[in-house]
């Protein structure tokens, strides 16, 4: 009885993980979780994943503008949280919708090049996307732009690509 309820658990997880719908709430809600102020790092990892998975199972422009404005809420969303006192609330849209934009940047650069290249190089194509394009967010931001915390967090991600190209 226990591996029939364990077959069952995972037949219905299965079935999940191909329904594109599912695949969008769950990533943007890891984007979301992953930039709670006591930061669970694991879950930026992670997040990708089921949005690339949906563009992966997902060909339309009307699927791809749904995923550009699902990921603009997210990043909005994720954004809100961490406005405090000396910026209004209202802050947090200008700043998420910026990191989404970099951020689609990044997912239609892959989502465009998985299927025209080799897939060794196509799994390749999404880190060289995002490393620029979380860089980029970080300088590009109202507050930042023109920092030495900006400038020294530039510095360091393009360290960290090199170190790890």
């Amino acid at each position: 009885m226990l591996a029939f309820g364990r077959y069952l658990l995972v037949v219905t997880m299965k079935r999940l993980f191909e329904r594109p719908a599912f695949l969008l709430v769950l990533g943007c809600a890891l984007i979301v979780a992953a930039h709670f102020r006591w930061g669970v790092g694991v879950l930026a990892w992670v997040a990708p994943v089921p949005l690339l998975r949906f563009l992966r199972l997902t060909r339309d422009v009307r699927s791809r503008v749904t995923f550009a404005v699902a990921l603009c809420a997210a990043w909005i969303a994720a954004t809100a949280k961490i406005v405090t006192a000396p910026l209004p609330f209202v802050a947090a849209l200008p700043m998420g919708f910026l990191a989404a934009v970099f951020n689609l940047a990044a997912y239609f650069a892959w989502d465009w090049s998985h299927r025209r290249v080799p897939p060794g190089l196509g799994v390749l194509v999404f880190p060289a996307a995002v490393v620029p394009a979380q860089s980029r967010r970080g300088c590009s931001t109202i507050l930042a732009r023109g920092t030495p915390a900006s400038r020294a967090a530039v510095r360091c991600s393009w360290q960290m690509c090199r170190v790890t190209a």
